[in-house]
């Protein structure tokens, strides 16, 4: 295949947990970087949670994950910047692709083609939920995400580019 240099395709990803501040961000922004690497999309990124509080800062050892698998993630305002967002059923509709962290997200989400858990995309298991735990177990959740990038990326390009 040729890639599109030119014009990449648009397509928008969601990534969901429970709190938004440990799992759904750090996907967030690990996919963001590895989309960026690539020609075919131009991929906007997101993440929220079933029981989020709007506007919670992410853990800090999430952005210590983050940096340490990223050293330009240090110069991330982003990071810094980054607030919680409650999931709202209005995104089923708004993003071509949402990627959940386990089945018990999926399952408040409903049954929606194009509601995914990340287990099913990269044949792994749930993402377990790093929160209150070491940095050791948020830098493994970030190595899983970004382990799975790869092919969260071909689902999302064959969702949004069809017969791809």
């Amino acid at each position: 295949m040729v890639k599109n240099t030119k014009n990449p395709t648009k397509a928008s990803i969601l990534f969901v947990c429970t709190g938004n501040t440990c799992r759904s961000p750090m996907a967030q922004f690990i996919f963001a970087k590895y989309a960026s690497g690539r020609d075919e999309l131009d991929v906007t990124t997101a993440s929220s949670g079933i029981y989020a509080k709007n506007g919670t800062s992410m853990s800090n050892n999430a952005k210590l994950a983050l940096q340490m698998l990223d050293k330009d993630a240090k110069q991330n305002t982003k990071l810094s910047k980054f607030g919680s967002t409650l999931f709202k059923q209005e995104y089923v509709d708004k993003y071509d692709l949402i990627v959940c962290m386990t089945q018990g997200h999926r399952i408040a989400i409903g049954e929606f083609d194009n509601v995914v858990l990340m287990s099913q995309i990269s044949g792994g298991k749930d993402v377990i939920d790093p929160y209150g735990g070491s940095l050791e177990e948020y830098l493994s959740v970030a190595k899983y995400i970004e382990y799975a990038c790869p092919d969260i990326y071909e689902k999302l390009k064959c969702i949004v580019i069809p017969n791809n």
